[in-house]
């Protein structure tokens, strides 16, 4: 119980140390990329072969949702965006978020994850990549702001011509790997916040390794191995003072296994 409460009474402290560094030079407004990112969502939730809504547990959808908003309310690097959780029913281990605060987790992944902690850390790992502009950016730099720009302000059929063919690419929102570092470094400052155990995404990185091998990983990430992953967000962890032990603190187990169980 001491335990319980020292931990409880150190994350009350911490939001306000917990920050990242958005990119402050960006080109797109704050609301651009709202914008953007809900024609973007509202495209992909229009496509059910590809993007098929998990609509099967209520208590699912709850929970995921909760884990977000806990997780986007703990963050204090972009209190402006209007964060959304969607679940994908399609049994890829998978997740992403866009421009402007959607995020998508995949049911394949749910099913991989072990506890709550692992899937708030991938939840807080895609929530980084928008606060830190990291999806902004690397549309800019890929298409240019005035194409972007055509998709924010246009209401038409070419407007949704000019999106799918952004999706058609494989390359669509591939991040560097300094942004997939820098999301995982702020999403275990987001997930210490919001009082989950940050070991959490570490974790979930070591279940890939035990499944797939030490290839690189597909999953938020683009060419980086999963051992470096494991090894960068235990260098992390290890500098935070006072973090909890890697253990059945804030886990969240069997709250999860409930929910796993209904997928």
């Amino acid at each position: 119980m001491l335990e319980s409460v020292r931990y409880i009474g150190m994350a009350l402290a911490l939001p306000a140390m917990l920050t990242c560094s958005p990119i402050t030079n960006k080109v797109l407004s704050d609301q651009d990329e709202i914008v953007l990112g809900e024609k973007f969502k509202t495209l992909m939730l229009a496509d059910t072969v590809h993007y098929p809504h998990y609509q099967r547990s209520n208590e699912a959808i709850a929970y995921i949702n909760t884990i977000g908003m806990q997780l986007a309310g703990a963050q204090r690097d972009r209190d402006d965006i209007p964060f959304t959780f969607t679940i994908i029913d399609d049994t890829a281990i998978n997740a992403f978020s866009l421009p402007g605060g959607p995020v998508f987790i995949y049911k394949g992944l749910l099913k991989a994850a072990n506890s709550g902690a692992e899937v708030a850390g991938v939840i807080a790992h895609e929530i980084a990549h928008v606060t830190m502009r990291h999806g902004a950016a690397r549309l800019v730099q890929s298409y240019g702001v005035s194409f972007l720009k055509q998709i924010i302000s246009g209401n038409d059929s070419s407007v949704t011509t000019m999106i799918a063919g952004l999706l058609e690419n494989p390359l669509f929102l591939k991040f560097s790997r300094d942004n997939e570092y820098q999301a995982d470094s702020c999403g275990v400052l987001y997930s210490m916040a919001a009082q989950y155990n940050p070991w959490g995404l570490r974790n979930f990185f070591q279940t890939l390794f035990s499944t797939y091998g030490d290839s690189p990983m597909e999953v938020l990430s683009d060419r980086s191995n999963s051992s470096e992953r494991i090894a960068h967000v235990e260098g992390i962890i290890n500098k935070i003072p006072g973090v909890p032990p890697n253990d059945t603190t804030w886990m969240n187990l069997p709250e999860y296994a409930a929910i796993k169980a209904q997928l």
